[in-house]
């Protein structure tokens, strides 16, 4: 099917209005000092700047005005579904949520009292990030977090009294909750690999897209 060139025109206003609502937040995303996203986020805007081109002709829009806001509207209705689920997934601990309410859970308390001067021995795979280590109590209210530098191979941390759980942080990325033992040292390994998708990810909108995927083995306790 041949195209004039205002149609072209069209198209291509279209297909801009269909990336920048990722343009955006990744612009003010980089001005916060933020990295760039993988590779994948080339093909999440790709994907959007076809989608916007399609909408504007199917609906034989000539006016490039007109169709860069068409462009605009369909990707923006996949971001929203896309936030809804990444809010969805993102629910604090010692919560559960039903329907759009979060409700508390309650959580049983151990049948062992944990002895003072516990400690947690990371031992981390070569070429760690800056990571963070975070402990919670049985019942989620108490956290305490310990930041550790890039390369740091291992670390005996000593863990709080209250401590039930632990959880590896990387940027916004978080592995499972690892149970500590009641006593004496829990050895951990900890490492990372990059999420090859999470550009995607991120160019459809969702907001809490992990960068990496955080891993936790977790020896003895």
């Amino acid at each position: 099917m041949s195209m004039d060139l205002e149609g072209r025109y069209a198209c291509g206003a279209a297909a801009f209005g269909g990336v920048a609502t990722s343009l955006f937040p990744l612009a003010v995303e980089l001005t916060h000092g933020k990295g760039l996203p993988n590779a994948s986020f080339l093909v999440g805007l790709a994907i959007l700047a076809a989608m916007g081109g399609l909408v504007a002709l199917l609906f034989g829009e000539t006016n490039y005005r007109k169709a860069f806001f068409l462009g605009l509207s369909l990707p923006s209705l996949i971001q929203v579904g896309a936030d809804s689920v990444s809010n969805t997934a993102d629910v604090a601990p010692g919560q559960t949520q039903v329907g759009f309410r979060l409700l508390p859970v309650a959580y049983a308390q151990a049948p062992e009292q944990p002895a003072a001067g516990r400690t947690l021995k990371i031992v981390a795979a070569p070429g760690m990030p800056a990571y963070e280590v975070v402990f919670v109590s049985a019942d989620g209210k108490q956290q305490e977090k310990v930041s550790l530098d890039a390369g740091t191979a291992e670390k005996v941390i000593r863990v709080p009294d209250y401590g039930s759980r632990f959880e590896v942080r990387v940027g916004g990325s978080r592995s499972e909750s690892q149970p500590l033992g009641s006593a004496g040292t829990t050895v951990a390994n900890v490492s990372t690999q990059e999420n090859t998708w999470s550009g995607l990810q991120r160019s459809l909108g969702v907001k809490h897209a992990d960068r990496y995927e955080v891993s936790v083995k977790v020896q003895s306790r």
